[in-house]
């Protein structure tokens, strides 16, 4: 994550700071960043790369109690403050033939009762269906289940060399 040179220059710097301290400055940082007073581009050995700029994201849910179309919406409004452009729309409207048309496309899903997708949500919900329909298309999975189910679709992901980010 960080060259060796900028980690020494980093020891040297906190040499003799208390923890109080120095969990002081980890908040502060962490704040600097999340406010984009730190625009965070350089690599680990200090050079700088501008953000990739995107012209449109289309974030799409599928709900039968709400829940994901809140979440959806508080998503949309953070990238548009960021200056994305972002399209929201429920997956019951969305043509899935539409789908190559998409430079990026993320998909919001809360299940119902004992696991089962929304009706709107199907054509997303087997992870199994859309890797064999839509792999080449695919950069990256999100999988956000309850621990016992997690490991396929993860592990699906990783096999076919896919980003993964996993929160069980």
């Amino acid at each position: 994550m960080i060259g060796d040179l900028r980690l020494k220059k980093l020891h040297e710097f906190f040499e003799g700071y208390s923890k109080e301290e120095l969990i002081w400055v980890n908040g502060y940082l962490s704040g600097l960043v999340s406010n984009g007073k730190l625009n965070g581009n350089a690599d680990a050995n200090g050079q700088d790369h501008k953000a990739v700029s995107t012209k449109k994201i289309t974030l799409a849910f599928g709900t039968e109690t709400g829940n994901s179309k809140k979440l959806a919406t508080q998503l949309a409004a953070a990238g548009k403050k960021h200056g994305v452009n972002v399209k929201l729309t429920d997956l019951s409207q969305y043509r899935i033939t539409d789908l190559p048309k998409e430079e990026f496309f993320f998909v919001v899903i809360s299940t119902q009762g004992e696991g089962e997708p929304p009706i709107p949500a199907k054509k997303f919900y087997d992870y199994r269906v859309m890797f064999d329909e839509m792999e080449k298309e695919i950069d990256a999975v999100v999988v956000s289940t309850p621990d016992h189910t997690h490991f396929h679709p993860a592990m699906a992901t990783m096999l076919r060399g896919k980003h993964l980010y996993c929160e069980k």
